[in-house]
């Protein structure tokens, strides 16, 4: 018998090596061996920009100019090695011949995020930067600088007291780009690939150069192969065009883009996010003769979990939960090893994922939204693969009233007191109720009928409304 567990924030350019240990009520009896070391395929990539560039304290000693920067640590899938300060002067007039300004470095370690400049001339003006590097192997990979502009303070009547600090020339802040629209993913050539469109930031006119793209996927549905579902692989590009085309997307995830704007010294913008949401590979529209090659279900996968049923809860603070409950499936070639619960509001539901051990055929979906629809796919695990999906819909109650003082559950309705058109229902609702309250409403079970469907949702919302107004009534009386 195998079980899985799936592994998040796992970063590019790091080695990993795992042990497992069994743990009961009498304790363990130690850690397995630890596996080969295994990394992702993704190479990592360079740091980014260091943040938040900015001038701290300020002197002037023997008529020259001493000023300190600082600066934030930047996002690095590796660890920064070490940073460099580049400073050199500009110039304060345009002139007919050529003049060369040199620049000057100065490596600084990473566990260091300032750096002094000595023997600044005064009411000169200087270009700033900050670079950070990270090491790959033998591959020193190389982040992107960023840049401030100063004015170093002026003497005071010669006496080498400055009359003020650095003036500093801001360049104005990009804000995030706009209308960002991810069209319809399609197939071609081998990948799936999405166009994805976009505005400047307002006000930004010739200031932006280029455009920095990032994608991940988040919750995926589908078979597990090669780990791909378990690590989540981030992709990016760069851009000079207000448009891009993402590509090396996977069929029925769903899907985070950020775009920057970034101007040619290298400063960056805020970052504007969407999600999107992949297709299945039988579903994708296919561009050009090449044709994806789709997977099939394997013999032996557990089928579908029977009996899906839920119960919604409300407690006393008016938090609205769900309590699952399924049947193991009838078929499976290999032992159950555990369930996965994908659920969220509707249309969009790929938003959580849980894991229920394989002796547990209960799951809580907590802290849900009143008066909302949610759909709920439940599938079994065994060592082969995932199984089928179950497919559950239901909307949560909307409060008209306030709520008692011990919690309300509302268990699932059974068929015959659905067929016996509702009188059980208003023969409890017309008792006076007790101190601990209790309400039911239809809860739907996977049906793979469209329409049995359909009429079920019908007759939950019917119900509810009727709910509503009995539960008014009874705290009037």
């Amino acid at each position: 018998m195998r079980t899985m567990k799936i592994l998040k924030d796992v970063l590019p350019g790091h080695w990993y090596e795992f042990r497992v240990s069994a743990v009961n009520r009498n304790g363990t009896k130690g850690f397995s061996n630890k596996t080969n070391a295994i990394a992702l395929s993704k190479e990592p990539i360079p740091p980014d920009a260091p943040q938040n560039l900015t001038v701290g304290a300020t002197s002037m000693h023997a008529g020259k100019a001493a000023l300190t920067v600082l600066w934030l640590e930047p996002r690095s899938d590796l660890p920064v090695v070490r940073y460099k300060v580049y400073w050199s002067r500009r110039l304060s007039r345009i002139s007919a011949t050529l003049i060369s300004l040199q620049e000057y470095k100065k490596a600084v370690s990473a566990d260091k995020l300032s750096y002094t400049i000595a023997d600044l001339l005064p009411n000169t003006p200087y270009n700033i930067q900050v670079q950070a590097f990270s090491q790959y192997g033998d591959t020193r990979l190389r982040g992107e600088r960023t840049t401030i502009d100063i004015t170093t303070p002026p003497l005071k009547d010669g006496d080498g007291v400055a009359t003020h600090g650095p003036v500093l020339f801001h360049h104005p802040t990009l804000g995030p780009v706009e209308n960002i629209t991810v069209e319809v993913p399609y197939f071609q050539n081998g990948l799936l690939k999405a166009r994805t469109t976009w505005s400047k930031p307002s006000g930004s006119g010739k200031l932006v150069s280029k455009f920095l793209i990032r994608w991940s996927p988040g919750v995926c549905l589908g078979r597990l192969a090669n780990g791909e579902n378990v690590i989540t692989k981030t992709l990016g590009g760069t851009t000079h065009d207000p448009f891009f085309e993402i590509y090396d997307l996977r069929y029925n995830c769903r899907y985070m883009i950020s775009i920057q704007a970034t101007t040619e010294r290298g400063q960056t913008g805020q970052k504007a996010s969407v999600e999107f949401h992949t297709p299945s590979c039988g579903d994708a529209i296919v561009v050009g003769d090449i044709t994806p090659d789709c997977p099939t279900l394997p013999p032996g996968l557990p089928s579908i979990p029977h009996n899906v049923t839920h119960m919604i809860i409300i407690s006393p603070d008016n938090t609205i939960a769900a309590k699952l409950e399924w049947e193991t499936p009838v078929v499976s070639d290999r032992p159950i090893t555990g369930y996965r619960v994908i659920y969220g509001k509707k249309p969009s539901f790929i938003d959580k994922l849980d894991m229920v051990p394989k002796n547990e055929n209960t799951i809580i979906l907590k802290n849900l939204h009143q008066a909302t629809d949610y759909i709920v796919k439940v599938q079994a695990l065994s060592e082969v693969g995932l199984g089928e999906m179950a497919h559950l819909e239901f909307t949560t109650p909307k409060f008209h009233a306030i709520p008692s003082e011990k919690s309300r559950i509302i268990p699932t309705t059974t068929q015959s007191e659905l067929d016996s058109g509702g009188t059980s229902h208003d023969r409890k609702h017309q008792q006076r109720p007790s101190s601990n309250v209790q309400i039911q409403v239809l809860s739907e079970q996977a049906r793979p009928n469209n329409s049995a469907k359909r009429k079920t949702h019908h007759l939950v919302l019917l119900f509810t409304s009727v709910l509503s107004v009995n539960l008014l009534l009874v705290c009037r009386s």
